[in-house]
């Protein structure tokens, strides 16, 4: 049994926990198998974050969205931990990477698309401290942090982005930023929070920045699909104090975008 350490995420914008995923060890539990996960855009199948595995949904309905009222909102889920059952007695296996199932339950990530530039204000809100362990997979980047609020204020995703500040060599360095006006003596958020930003295309990235390099673009183990768009992502943040937050380097594979 493989052990992996995941964000996990209740509801939009709460605190994330810790916990093992692994094969369920009760036959009559009512999920099977647990991890992150990202939704095609049919919304037919889903793409394991650590394993890799494809997962062929038998009930997509219950990726829709609903407003307080439990009216439908036209809106699905992307991304989030997705607890499934496996079907006709499959289960999971190192010789197999398909899988039909239905989704028992699920707890959605909170989804955004990053942006090319800057689109902050003048004195953008300071974050208590920024997650050093991001990740990108399957199109996203995913980051971690826990923000300063105004006491009694609730937060939005809408007023966190994700931009390119610049490129250097083969590395992207991107800015986390919380667009609202800095708050005097703020509330810290003592737990993380987490948001998946979908990623640009390598296409959309290269008319921008043109001197992109990637990684050892010869290295065919790197490379599988015999082209390069793999690069380093280093991710930075305002911090209190004048502090500057910033996550470990990590790698990330750039869409062809078409």
């Amino acid at each position: 049994m493989k052990s992996y350490r995941l964000p996990f995420l209740f509801i939009l914008l709460i605190a994330v926990l810790s916990f093992s995923s692994c094969l369920n060890s009760d036959s009559e539990s009512q999920f099977d198998w647990y991890e992150p996960m990202t939704v095609s855009e049919d919304r037919l199948t889903m793409i394991g974050d650590y394993t890799n595995n494809r997962y062929y949904i038998q009930n997509s309905d219950i990726l829709q969205l609903v407003d307080n009222n439990n009216a439908p909102t036209g809106e699905y889920v992307k991304r989030g931990i997705f607890y499934v059952k496996f079907m006709d007695g499959e289960s999971i296996n190192d010789q197999k990477k398909e899988y039909k199932v239905n989704i028992f339950t699920l707890s959605a990530y909170p989804v955004k698309n990053m942006t090319m530039m800057s689109d902050t204000i003048e004195h953008s809100n300071k974050f208590y401290k920024l997650g050093r362990e991001c990740w990108a997979v399957n199109g996203y980047i995913n980051v971690a942090f826990a923000p300063t609020y105004k006491s009694g204020e609730k937060l939005s995703i809408n007023d966190f982005n994700l931009y390119i500040e610049k490129v250097e060599g083969s590395t992207i360095h991107l800015v986390l930023n919380h667009n609202i006006s800095e708050v005097e003596n703020p509330t810290y958020y003592e737990d993380y929070l987490l948001i998946s930003f979908k990623m640009p295309s390598k296409y959309e990235v290269l008319h921008k920045f043109p001197d992109l390099e990637f990684i050892d673009p010869s290295n065919t183990e790197l490379n599988p699909n015999g082209y390069s768009d793999l690069v380093n992502i280093k991710v930075t943040a305002k911090g209190l104090n004048d502090s500057t937050q910033e996550t470990n380097t990590f790698q990330a594979r750039l869409d062809m975008g078409y």
